[in-house]
């Protein structure tokens, strides 16, 4: 029984998905005309689990969501500078940098995970018996001293938002812009950039081993090196100032495009499978960074290899993944991950949008009244049809090592062209 989930599952029809809650109408308004629920007929402990039978002999984990008492502001330090200068005539190019320091930013962590070992005897009970080596605890294992509770086995989940995720941003950026005769202008902007932080959302995707940050320090998900934009503009010199029928139907046309060009996402290899044989950290929870990364990703890969799979080594169709059929990763050592999240980086991205305008003069008349006129525009998204790949998301099967069958190759490529027509009368 989970009576609360942090999802929006849209409009209820029943119980939300995975609840048990039962809704029904009394017979009138007193709160005992109302039938009984039977996720919670038997009552409730004092410590909050279910209980499952008559007399709480056995109980019913549950999940609760909650918050500090005392929850501190997040803030962010934000600072830049920039110098503007003229080489020639009609070229201003800018260098600058920007940077940022945000402190206490938040992630929701499931308390009940924050004791790893749980599962290194095979159980998820709360509670570890044996250490990462496999021996039983005791004062003659290294690895596990005695044993000891891992969380609390009267509930599932305890998610509470933690005030404790950093983050750094750096970049320096180069701009220039550059207006020609005959109504051409060209812009180009350039940023090389790195950003930093454990956690890159609040809610949602979980860390590795959220009992130790340090793991989990690394490139943010969203953190993109290098992006570069070239735009031009272009007023067609086609009679220009000309009033009549020339002048209103072919000239006034305006192109304009633009070009991106930025490296990809980065992405983690991940244990995906959840099960204990596969716990590497023993926390009851997956995915998990592998216990070491030894090298075997294809540099610079091409569009034909990323959809190949660019670690090939791991490209095997026997199922479930072992040491042998990806070398790449020590997937069978128990213990804390490798300190190794997003230090692969995914497929870049290449586009070329254009757009064709132009305005249309309407006499003036009684209906439309003064300055009216009519704007046509084709955009064109995409115009050059480039393929471009999903970057690799956390927890799907493309950043998962043992799915040997679609790790480390994109699921889906992005749109291709797209041709858009507007028309817009103004009166």
């Amino acid at each position: 029984a989970n009576p609360c989930c942090y999802f929006d599952p849209g409009p209820i029809v029943g119980p939300p998905p995975g609840s048990n809650i039962l809704y029904s109408l009394g017979a009138n308004k007193q709160a005992t005309s109302f039938p009984v629920n039977s996720a919670f007929s038997n009552g409730v402990t004092p410590q909050g689990a279910l209980c499952a039978v008559a007399g709480c002999a056995t109980t019913t984990p549950v999940s609760l969501f909650g918050a500090l008492p005392n929850e501190p502001n997040p803030y962010v330090y934000i600072f830049s500078f920039e110098t503007e200068f003229q080489p020639v005539r009609n070229l201003v190019g800018k260098v600058g940098y920007q940077g940022s320091r945000a402190r206490k930013l938040v992630r929701t962590i499931d308390l009940n995970r924050l004791m790893p070992g749980d599962t290194f005897d095979g159980k998820l009970d709360r509670f570890q018996n044996d250490g990462s080596n496999g021996q039983p605890c005791g004062p003659t294992n290294p690895t596990c001293l005695a044993p000891h509770a891992t969380g609390n086995p009267l509930f599932t989940n305890l998610y509470f938002p933690l005030p404790d995720v950093n983050s750094s941003y750096d970049a320096a950026v180069f701009t220039a812009n550059y207006r020609m005769n005959h109504g051409l202008q060209f812009g180009a902007n350039y940023s090389w950039s790195h950003a930093i932080d454990t956690a890159s959302y609040e809610l949602g995707y979980q860390q590795t081993d959220p009992s130790n940050q340090a793991l989990d320090r690394g490139n943010s998900d969203f953190d993109i090196r290098q992006n570069f934009v070239l735009n031009a503009l272009w007023d067609i010199p086609i009679f220009p100032g000309r009033h009549g029928f020339l002048g209103s139907a072919l000239g006034g046309w305006t192109i304009s495009g633009i070009m991106s060009k930025h490296s990809g996402f980065p992405y983690s290899a991940l244990i995906g499978a959840c099960n204990t044989n596969n716990d590497r950290n023993g926390d009851g929870y997956c995915p998990d960074m592998p216990f070491a990364y030894n090298g075997g990703v294809i540099a610079n890969p091409s569009k034909q290899q990323w959809i190949n799979g660019v670690f090939p080594n791991c490209l095997s169709v026997n199922g479930q993944v072992t040491s042998s059929s990806c070398p790449n990763f020590d997937v069978t050592t128990r213990g804390p991950g490798c300190r190794c999240r997003n230090i692969f980086t995914g497929p870049g991205y290449t586009s070329v949008d254009v757009s064709l305008g132009k305005e249309f003069a309407i006499p003036q008349a009684a209906f439309f009244g003064e300055g009216s006129k009519l704007a046509i525009r084709a955009n064109l998204y995409n115009v050059l049809n480039i393929l471009n790949l999903n970057p690799l998301i956390p927890a799907t099967s493309s950043t998962d090592i043992t799915n040997t069958s679609q790790f480390a190759r994109p699921s889906d490529g992005l749109a291709g062209r797209v041709i858009e027509f507007q028309a817009r009368l103004s009166f």
